[in-house]
């Protein structure tokens, strides 16, 4: 009897064994993620979805790029520029774009009603700006003292959108800009407050290496920043906009796919990333969607 239960005891130790070997994990190499990712069917039928700008700039009601428009009066013939000037003070003054941020409430702000209007208008899929180049998180971020739930509107906006877009099922994406942030702010007069280091951690820093390449540091950062979006709100779709694709960013690109595809693995989902130009960097057909 002793025998036969140490059999069965083996017997199952050797299979779990077996099966431990075979489950899959991505590697950070294109061979690896070529071989076994495919863009999911529920993507390619989705046909519609609704992209969401949404930020302390909307404050303005002028545009998306107001934070790095404020700093260069070339922008927009100057709009931008004027406008901040006559509405709230002078960068030169230390009232900069920092200072729109405690403006944006969001008090009219309802997750289940905006993703109902989506839905009713055909969108299959919804995915709002996590984090645009202003460098402001639109997200419960553990890295920065700059978002949502420490500021403005004081509320996990994404979490409250995510949890509407599934509860109509509707498959939930967020957006990342953050990669060029370490160079969005023009920093031309010494008086800016994107020149003072107590801000540095929403303007950044003049880091950047040569040719504008992101310093290992703040490669860093945007990784931390970026699998902190991923792990906290589970995406079906990240969607990274301009900034992958310059100098410097090779090294996160086999990575950063192999980081988010395997967390598809774990949650049982069938994930898609989609980069806005990373292609011109490295194009390698079948690892993600342009």
């Amino acid at each position: 009897m002793k025998k036969l239960i140490f059999c069965i005891l083996s017997g199952i130790l050797v299979g779990a064994g077996v099966g431990v070997a075979k489950e899959f994990r991505y590697e950070p190499d294109w061979d690896s993620i070529r071989s076994r990712y495919e863009v999911p069917e529920w993507f390619r039928d989705a046909k519609f979805g609704i992209f969401l700008h949404w930020g302390p700039y909307a404050v303005t009601e002028i545009d998306c790029k107001y934070a790095t428009c404020i700093y260069n009066q070339k922008r927009h013939g100057g709009l931008c520029w004027d406008y901040h000037r006559e509405h709230f003070g002078d960068p030169a003054d230390g009232i900069g774009y920092k200072d729109i941020i405690p403006l944006f409430k969001a008090e009219r702000f309802d997750a289940t009603e905006w993703i109902r209007l989506f839905k009713r208008a055909g969108a299959r899929y919804v995915v709002p700006v996590a984090e645009h180049h202003d460098g402001y998180a639109m997200y419960a971020s553990r890295h920065t003292r700059w978002n949502v739930v420490e500021t403005g509107p004081k509320k996990d906006t994404m979490r409250l959108l995510a949890e509407a877009a599934r509860n109509e099922g509707l498959k939930f994406g967020c957006s990342s800009h953050f990669a060029l942030t370490h160079i969005y702010y023009p920093r031309d007069n010494p008086k800016w407050d994107t020149n003072d280091p107590e801000y540095a951690d929403l303007y950044w820093k003049a880091d950047q290496l040569e040719g504008g390449k992101p310093s290992p540091e703040f490669i860093d950062y945007w990784w931390r920043r970026t699998t902190d979006i991923i792990d906290q709100y589970q995406p079906d779709i990240m969607w990274f906009d301009y900034g992958l694709d310059k100098p410097g960013w090779e090294v996160v690109h086999k990575k950063i796919l192999a980081y988010y595809y395997n967390k598809g693995l774990e949650w049982g989902k069938e994930v898609v990333f989609q980069d806005k130009n990373m292609n011109r960097a490295k194009r390698v057909d079948g690892v993600f969607v342009w």
